[in-house]
């Protein structure tokens, strides 16, 4: 809510007061708002120092049994803000006990006193957590996501649907008004963004740690049929880059690659990759110290990798990016060819191929040199590899042997018979061990393995 107003103390200058006092909030969790005091005059303020006044912020909570207010104790503290025309302060407090609120509706009312008071009432909904979506393969990220972190949606009335920001507590970042199964990009830092398909166009947000700039960006395709095939990337000028899969204009299978990047201005540029007879059997995305971002494509028996550099010449930029064949599989299959981090090498690419019944891992530079080639895993010929994350020295793989899950960590199997898994389960490494993450009745699951 935005309110202007005018102080007593000078009649021309103006505070604009912004809150993010939200109409849901989820049961069990504190109600944190965001205060924000903006001069927008051209004249400096004096107005009393909220953050050491904390008893000027009061919430008055009413529900249909009960009624109370909650404010900090009053103090003598007579500090002063003086705020400069155009200049800003921001505050966040946490109504106490507020994850104590039972699920219904609940009316709250915050007062600020300052020397025009300030009001704001709300009906709010504390609703009880439901995963209807959750963006889980970031956990698998820990080179550019924090530790078990992962976007997740909260089904609302109709087909409204809140987005939260699990980051040890789960933070409030928008709602849309229809399904939507949002990504985050790969980032180096804090700054990333947030992104989603809907009818055929590209809704993205900027995020900074935790908060969401409000302004979506749409980028519109310009072809009929258009699909995302992997988790993009933004870079050190933090512009977006994301492959898509451009179907044909044939009736058959084939398309292109393209790479989308977008800049903050939402200004959408393409960049042809390569043609194929059919959709990449794999893509993965990965990004260099320096924040230049790298392209892998499995298609058929070849693993390409494409390292997206630019120059700053346009012309130049729009031409297909360097590109290196990692392997060419006359005999065997490949079976996962994906980024992961080495103890000794850095960033990595990580291949399992399969040829007689038995799996061999290689390895090699983000340059696209080999570094190991065709090792031996002890898998049986019968196992069914769901997902792999390379590690340290090895890679933690998840799979069926004879239908049952199981999980090869430091060259061991082990069978996961007291998990009830689906197929969307996600590794990460805690302490060395690995840790399985999916969704079960309409809930985030975290299963430590030891």
């Amino acid at each position: 809510m935005i309110t202007l107003f005018s102080f007593i103390t000078n009649a021309l200058a103006q505070i604009q007061i912004t809150t993010d006092l939200q109409e849901h909030y989820l049961a069990k969790e504190p109600i944190v708002v965001d205060i924000l005091l903006h001069n927008t005059s051209e004249v400096p303020v004096q107005l009393p120092n909220l953050e050491k006044q904390t008893w000027r912020v009061a919430f008055t909570v009413h529900s249909t049994s009960d009624q109370f207010t909650i404010r900090s104790t009053k103090t003598s503290n007579s500090d002063e803000w003086l705020l400069q025309p155009r200049q800003s302060k921001k505050l966040q407090f946490i109504l106490p006990n507020s994850q104590s609120l039972p699920v219904g509706t609940h009316s709250i009312t915050l007062q600020i006193d300052l020397p025009t008071p300030y009001t704001e009432k709300k009906q709010v909904q504390i609703v009880s957590a439901m995963t209807s979506y959750a963006d889980l393969s970031t956990v698998a990220e820990d080179a550019y996501f924090p530790s078990n972190s992962y976007i997740w949606t909260q089904p609302l009335e109709a087909q409204e649907q809140a987005l939260y920001l699990h980051r040890q507590r789960n933070y409030y970042l928008t709602t849309q008004s229809n399904e939507i199964t949002p990504m985050q990009s790969l980032a180096k830092g804090e700054e990333r963004h947030l992104y989603w398909m809907q009818n055929n166009q590209l809704a993205v947000h900027s995020l900074s740690r935790t908060e969401i700039d409000s302004r979506q960006i749409i980028a519109s395709f310009p072809w009929p049929k258009t699909e995302l095939l992997t988790r993009g990337a933004t870079d050190a000028d933090r512009r977006l880059h994301i492959p898509i899969w451009v179907a044909g204009p044939t009736k058959d299978a084939s398309g292109t690659v393209q790479m989308l990047a977008l800049d903050n201005r939402g200004t959408p540029k393409y960049r042809k990759i390569l043609s194929l007879s059919s959709r990449p059997s794999q893509t993965d995305m990965a990004l260099t110290e320096q924040r230049v971002p790298l392209l892998l494509v499995h298609h058929d028996k070849s693993v390409y990798l494409y390292t997206l550099s630019t120059v700053g010449v346009a012309k130049i930029d729009a031409l297909p990016p360097k590109s290196t064949r990692l392997l060419l599989a006359l005999e065997e299959d490949i079976v996962i060819a994906q980024f992961g981090v080495h103890d000794t090498h850095g960033l990595i690419i990580h291949v399992i191929t399969q040829q007689n019944g038995q799996f061999y891992s290689s390895i090699y530079s983000h340059l696209g040199t080999a570094i190991e080639s065709n090792t031996l895993l002890p898998l049986g010929p019968e196992t069914t590899i769901t997902t792999a994350n390379y590690h340290g020295s090895s890679a933690t793989i998840l799979g069926k042997q004879n239908e049952q899950w199981g999980i090869l960590h430091k060259g061991e199997w082990a069978v996961l018979s007291s998990y009830n898994l689906s197929n969307e389960v996600y590794i990460s490494l805690e302490k060395d061990h690995p840790v399985l993450h999916t969704v079960q009745n309409n809930t985030v699951q975290h299963f430590p393995i030891q």
